[in-house]
C-alpha cells in the first residue's frame, strides 16, 4: 500500500468555482454533480481531491451518506475568497487524510495571478442541517 501526496491545482479550484455556482442557482447547499452539473469525465475522477483539502464534503440525513450528494464547506468559500490559506498539498493513504504539506497557499497563489473569474460569491453557504431520529 502506498500513500499519495494531492497539490491543489488552478484545475481543481476551477470545479470549486463551477460546484459553488451550481449550488448558488440551486439556492441549497446540496447538489449531485453528476445529475446536476455538467463536469467533464476528469473533473468527476478528481472531486475527491477537493474533499481530501476540505474544500467540500459528502452530504449526510440522519447520520448517513447520501449517494452522490455534495456541499462545499465554509473553508472551501473562505478559500475562493481569498480569506485562508490551505495546505498546497495533502497526503492520503486509503482514502484518508494523513498528512499536510507545511506550505500554505491562497487562491491567488494557486492561480498564479489574482483570480480572474467575475464571480459574486455573496451567496451564504450554509451546511444542511443533519436530521436526526430522536
Amino acid at each position: 500500500m502506498k500513500s499519495y501526496w494531492h497539490a491543489i491545482t488552478p484545475g481543481l479550484v476551477k470545479m470549486l468555482v463551477k460546484i459553488y455556482s451550481a449550488i448558488a442557482s440551486k439556492g441549497e447547499n446540496k447538489i449531485h454533480p453528476h445529475k446536476e452539473m455538467e463536469l467533464t469525465t476528469t473533473e468527476h475522477m478528481n472531486m475527491t481531491k477537493l474533499r481530501f483539502h476540505g474544500l467540500i464534503a459528502k452530504c449526510k440525513e440522519e447520520g448517513e451518506v447520501q449517494r452522490g450528494f455534495w456541499l462545499i464547506t465554509h473553508r472551501g468559500v473562505e478559500f475562493l475568497k481569498g480569506e485562508i490559506q490551505i495546505p498546497s498539498r495533502v497526503q492520503t493513504f486509503r482514502d484518508k487524510v494523513t498528512g499536510h504539506d507545511e506550505r500554505l497557499v491562497t487562491v491567488t497563489d494557486v492561480m498564479k495571478s489574482t483570480p480572474y473569474w467575475e464571480k459574486d460569491f455573496s451567496y451564504e453557504i450554509f451546511e444542511p442541517k443533519q436530521t436526526s431520529m430522536l
